[in-house]
C-alpha cells in the first residue's frame, strides 16, 4: 500500500506545486504514471504558450514554451525522487498538442537518482527524425543546445565527502589516542572509511562535467594542502610532545594558525591565479 499512497501524494504535489509555471500560467496535465519495482514511467502534456505571449515577437512564445517544458521536467524529476522512495529510475515522455496528429512527442529520456538527466528532444524547426540528444540541465540555461556538458555536482559527491569527513575525524582521534586500544581501533576504522570515501569519489568521477574554472597550479595547490594538513598533525602530536596544559595549548594554537594560513591564504591564491574574471 505504501507505493500507492506515495503515488497519490505525488499527484497531489504535482497539481499543487506545478499548477502554474514561470513562463506559462496553464496547468501541467499528467497523463500516466506507472510503477514497476524501482522503475517509474511518467507522461504528461506540456503547457501551452501563455496567452500574453501572443503579442511578443516571432518565436518568443515557442521559446518560452520550450523552456517551460524543460523546467517542468526537472521539477517533476525532483518531486518524483522526493515522494516515491522505492523509485531509482524513471522514464519521462512529454507531449504537446499537434495539428496533424493527436499529440507530438517533444521530450523523452531516462533519469536516475545518481545520474544526470539525459533526454532526447526536438526543436520547433525540426522533425523527430532529425532530433539530436541533449542534456536537459544545460538547456535550461542554454536553449540552443550548443553545449553538451552537464553540471558536475550531484548527491553522490555530497555523500562521499561526508564519509570522507567522518573517516578523517576518526583517524585524527585514533592518532591522538594511539597508545590506547580504542585509539588504535578508531584509527583503523577511520582509515577504512577514508578508503571507502575515495572509492566513492572514483566511482562518480565519470559523471562530472567540465568545470568553468581553469586549472590552477598543481604545485601551489599541493603546498596549500600540505600546510593545512601539517597544522592538524602539529596540533595532534603536540599532545604527546608536551605534558603541561599550557604547552599543549600553545602547540594547538600554532597548529591551528598553520592550518588557517594554508586554507585562507595559500589555497585561495592558487585557485585565483587562473580565475575566471582574469581570462
Amino acid at each position: 500500500m505504501k507505493p500507492l499512497w506515495e503515488a497519490a501524494d505525488f499527484f497531489r504535489r504535482v497539481r499543487r506545486q506545478l499548477r502554474f509555471g514561470e513562463l506559462s500560467r496553464a496547468p501541467l496535465q499528467l497523463l500516466r504514471l506507472e510503477l514497476r519495482g524501482d522503475l517509474a514511467e511518467c507522461e504528461w502534456m506540456a503547457r501551452p504558450p501563455d496567452p500574453w505571449d501572443a503579442d511578443l515577437g516571432a518565436g518568443v512564445a515557442e521559446r518560452n514554451q520550450t523552456l517551460q517544458a524543460l523546467r517542468d521536467a526537472l521539477a517533476v524529476r525532483e518531486l518524483m525522487f522526493d515522494m516515491l522512495s522505492e523509485v531509482r529510475r524513471a522514464k519521462f515522455r512529454v507531449y504537446r498538442p499537434s495539428a496533424t496528429e493527436s499529440a507530438e512527442l517533444i521530450i523523452t529520456g531516462t533519469v536516475a537518482r545518481e545520474a544526470p538527466l539525459l533526454s532526447r528532444g526536438w526543436s520547433s524547426e525540426s522533425t523527430p527524425a532529425q532530433g539530436t540528444p541533449f542534456w536537459i540541465c544545460d538547456l535550461v540555461s542554454d536553449p540552443t543546445g550548443s553545449r553538451r556538458q552537464c553540471m558536475a555536482a550531484n548527491t553522490g559527491q555530497g555523500r562521499s565527502f561526508a564519509t570522507f569527513l567522518v573517516g578523517l575525524t576518526l583517524a585524527c582521534v585514533g592518532i591522538a589516542y594511539l597508545s590506547s586500544g580504542s585509539g588504535k581501533l578508531a584509527f583503523v576504522v577511520g582509515v577504512v572509511i577514508l578508503l571507502v570515501s575515495l572509492f566513492g569519489f572514483l566511482k562518480i568521477k565519470p559523471l562530472e562535467g567540465k568545470p568553468a574554472q581553469k586549472a590552477a597550479p598543481t604545485a601551489m595547490k599541493l603546498v596549500g594542502a600540505f600546510v593545512a594538513a601539517f597544522g592538524w598533525v602539529l596540533t595532534l602530536f603536540g599532545l604527546h610532545v608536551s605534558q603541561s596544559v599550557g604547552g599543549r595549548i600553545v602547540l594547538a594554537l600554532v597548529g591551528i594558525a598553520v592550518t588557517l594560513f594554508g586554507i585562507v591564504y595559500i589555497l585561495p591564491a592558487a585557485f585565483n591565479k587562473n580565475a575566471i574574471w582574469k581570462s
